[in-house]
């Protein structure tokens, strides 16, 4: 399950961290846009790397039974 908490605070990690790369005046509508999709694709990111070791420790424990 995700939780809501979690992916918001991806998200505005992502915002935060464009607007400080970001210097140049495009518009804030496109900086929070783009941060936002860089901060949410970290979240996925991370959740499938997690989901994906719990799965490899999983076959593994089957491995020694």
């Amino acid at each position: 399950m995700i939780l809501i908490n979690t992916v918001f605070s991806y998200v505005l990690f992502g915002v935060i961290i464009f607007y400080a790369l970001e210097w140049a005046a495009v518009g804030s509508g496109f900086k929070v846009l783009i941060g936002g999709c860089f901060g949410l694709l970290l979240y996925i990111a991370i959740h499938f790397s997690k989901h994906k070791k719990i799965m490899s420790d999983m076959e593994e424990l089957d491995d020694r039974q």
